[in-house]
């Protein structure tokens, strides 16, 4: 019987639509996550300064914008 392989859409974010990723902030070390920039990711994307109610600081940034350096 052969198993089936799942090849992910996204080799990135394996089709998760996010990834966490290790950031050092001035002395403090913490785990963050970003959205993939694939077809996924599109659901994890946030920005709340474009809030129409409840505007406020929080902010998801893309895989690219984070991690392409």
């Amino acid at each position: 019987m052969k198993e089936k392989i799942k090849v992910p859409k996204c080799f990135v974010c394996m089709g998760e639509g996010f990834i966490f990723y290790r950031k050092k902030v001035g002395e403090l070390e913490g785990e963050y996550v970003a959205y993939c920039t694939c077809q996924a990711g599109k659901n994890h994307a946030y920005n709340g300064a474009q809030c129409e109610k409840n505007k406020n600081p929080y902010y998801i940034p893309s895989v690219a914008e984070e991690l392409d350096h």
